[in-house]
């Protein structure tokens, strides 16, 4: 079809196994490769890292 709009190219994320689009799939680095864990995984994985690292970040106060 002449004209007419590509639409969004979607992928599956490997943890999470929801479709999303292929720009949620896109290297933090900004080289324009493609992950195969969607930005909300990523983001949840991080964050447990962060935690694990550095447990007195945590906001729970001492007894």
């Amino acid at each position: 079809m002449e004209g007419a709009v590509p639409q969004a190219q979607w992928k599956v994320c490997r943890d999470c196994n929801v479709e999303q689009p292929i720009d949620q799939f896109l290297d933090r680095r900004g080289n324009g490769r493609i992950v195969r864990k969607c930005l909300d995984c990523r983001d949840k994985q991080r964050a447990s890292v962060t935690i694990q690292l550095f447990p007195f970040y945590r906001s729970s106060s001492p007894s």
